[in-house]
């Protein structure tokens, strides 16, 4: 008999920008963003970070939208270099705040993704190279860093509730 774990639910928003972090992401051309509440079930081990909880469910609710919508924005056209930053969103009407969890500064060359992974409480990290393919958007490719970092969570997810 397999366990099912819960975690959330998560508010969360995703932004893609153009371009290199230099300590001022919102100076950076945005690409597209994405926001959500999720809370899913997970028919394994529930990861021990806050981190890798807060991405997994950032994870089923990207996969669960590119399911349904692909691309997920044709505006949001990759670039060689883009910067996407992950927050925790609180509660409260318009004048909501939001926490960066994480960073992720992205290259692309020769058909591969390569992040670097700046997080709260983690020391930096690389995740690549990921093979993409030419054409690819940044969700596209953001999706597939995402899932080659929680590659253990990939078929474990379940559809999320409230994406």
């Amino acid at each position: 008999m397999t366990s099912t774990s819960k975690i959330g639910p998560v508010r969360w928003r995703v932004a893609v920008f153009e371009g290199e972090f230099d300590n001022h992401a919102d100076e950076l051309p945005l690409l597209s963003a994405i926001e959500g509440k999720t809370q899913i079930s997970l028919h394994r081990k529930v990861p021990q970070s806050a981190l890798q909880r807060y991405l997994v469910c950032v994870l089923a609710s990207l996969k669960a939208l590119s399911e349904k919508r692909r691309p997920m924005d044709p505006n949001a056209q990759a670039t060689s270099s883009m910067t996407v930053v992950f927050e925790r969103v609180g509660k409260g009407g318009t004048s909501r705040r939001k926490q960066t969890v994480a960073r992720f500064d992205v290259l692309l060359r020769d058909e591969s993704a390569y992040a670097s992974v700046t997080a709260q409480n983690s020391p930096r990290f690389d995740v690549g190279p990921v093979k993409i393919n030419d054409g690819d958007e940044a969700w596209e490719i953001v999706l597939a860093l995402l899932r080659a970092m929680l590659s253990e969570h990939w078929d474990s997810l379940t559809a999320p509730r409230g994406a």
